[in-house]
């Protein structure tokens, strides 16, 4: 006859699954049992890091695309002939690129619950949030480089204009 607690692990060091099939654990002292019992629902409830940090990433990924987003939308503009700055498209695509990365960090979150995949969703969303991010802060320079250069030269061709008299 097999013996059914073959393949059974314990969820901790010193509980083994009781020998006459009742679905609890007990404590093995090493010497005798005691009378400390584990229902069946409590195996495995041990504190896990990698259920912890796909938490904290999927977070940070959801907050990055949040910022970059918003980053977008503020820097986002247009010239005076209603024509979209050259950035501007990409400013577009971008957020919704980043509206992707806050759909897997909500992906990453119901893995978590049922624990699978939620590390490799988690970091997809941080590392989709991360370049939005990254580009968002290039096209905020950008564009306040942009914006400094047509003021200056505003100011070289309208000399006498009393917002260029410091320049």
């Amino acid at each position: 006859m097999t013996d059914p607690t073959a393949n059974w692990a314990p969820a901790e060091p010193g509980w083994y699954q009781d020998p006459s099939g009742t679905g609890r654990s007990l404590w093995w002292d090493g010497r005798a049992w005691s009378g400390h019992t584990l229902a069946a629902a409590q195996h495995g409830r041990r504190f896990r890091w990698p259920s912890i940090l796909s938490f904290v990433l999927a977070v940070t990924g959801f907050c990055l695309s949040v910022l970059a987003g918003l980053m977008n939308l503020f820097y986002v503009g247009f010239d005076d002939t209603g024509t979209p700055q050259p950035m501007t498209v990409f400013a577009i695509i971008w957020f919704i690129i980043s509206g992707f990365a806050a759909l897997a960090t909500g992906f990453a979150i119901l893995a978590l619950i049922r624990r699978a995949a939620a590390i490799g969703l988690a970091v997809a969303a941080v590392t989709i949030a991360t370049v939005g991010l990254a580009c968002s802060l290039q096209f905020a320079v950008w564009n306040m480089n942009l914006a400094a250069h047509a003021a200056e030269s505003y100011c070289h061709s309208q000399p006498h204009d009393t917002a260029c008299a410091g320049r």
